[in-house]
């Protein structure tokens, strides 16, 4: 995974943070005083994001959050977590947290939103990696089943290299 441009910016809740949400964060209340207020980070983000691919670990959430606040995004989405659920039905736990210590990409403190970000975004290269280590056919077969249903992130398996076709063999 090779990262570009990052947004990264804190916002003014113009409300006090629950002592739990900054325990989690590890955000101080003064960083949050001086952070500028999200009318200023919602066009910036905006502009920041596009017309670009979102890719998230439960992405519904954040979206419907950002959509509450006055963002909707009508960009296309991968969702990492569904991705998971789908592609590795055999794993213990589908977090963001579980997923990014399990493939050792696990980087910097989690629940700050561009690390989340960046541990999403390998977390997502790594499930496709092991999606390719699948059997050819089965790889194929699973393309076919996801191909018939309405998975958002069909795209992205199809953006992948197709199963090599069998060999004939030869005398």
């Amino acid at each position: 995974v090779r990262f570009g441009k990052t947004f990264s910016s804190l916002v003014n809740p113009e409300i006090e943070p629950s002592e739990t949400a900054l325990m989690i964060t590890g955000i101080k209340k003064d960083e949050l005083k001086e952070a500028p207020l999200w009318s200023k980070v919602k066009s910036e983000l905006q502009e920041f994001i596009g017309n670009e691919m979102l890719i998230g670990h439960n992405i519904g959430f954040d979206l419907g959050y950002l959509e509450n606040q006055g963002l909707k995004l009508k960009n296309s989405i991968f969702d990492t977590l569904e991705v998971s659920r789908t592609l590795l039905p055999l794993e213990a736990s589908h977090s963001l947290e579980s997923l990014a210590e399990g493939f050792a990409v696990l980087k910097d403190a989690p629940h700050r939103a561009l690390v989340d970000c960046q541990n999403t975004a390998r977390i997502a290269a790594e499930i496709l990696n092991k999606f390719l280590a699948y059997p050819k056919k089965l790889q194929g077969e699973i393309r076919e089943i996801l191909a018939k249903g309405e998975v958002d992130f069909i795209h992205m398996l199809s953006g992948l290299p197709p199963p090599l076709p069998k060999s004939i063999p030869t005398r």
